[in-house]
């Protein structure tokens, strides 16, 4: 397990869906501030989170993950 792991985006399945139809789309800053805009919030209130697209070691996606400051 890798730090990524520990954090992964939960959500309402709308707003699931509507930030995982742009994950390819937009850049890291953008996609954290449009899931931020949907109501996802990060796993606590330090600053510095962001969402990203984590892969396995064969290239296929895992799923959004929240990365923290201390990451």
């Amino acid at each position: 397990m890798n730090e990524l792991d520990e954090h992964p985006v939960h959500a309402d399945p709308g707003a699931l869906a509507a930030l995982q139809d742009q994950v390819h789309v937009l850049d890291t800053n953008a996609l954290t501030a449009h899931a931020r805009a949907l109501g996802i919030t990060p796993p606590d209130e330090r600053p510095d989170w962001y969402v990203v697209l984590e892969y396995d070691e064969n290239g296929v996606e895992r799923g959004l993950f929240w990365v923290g400051p201390d990451e």
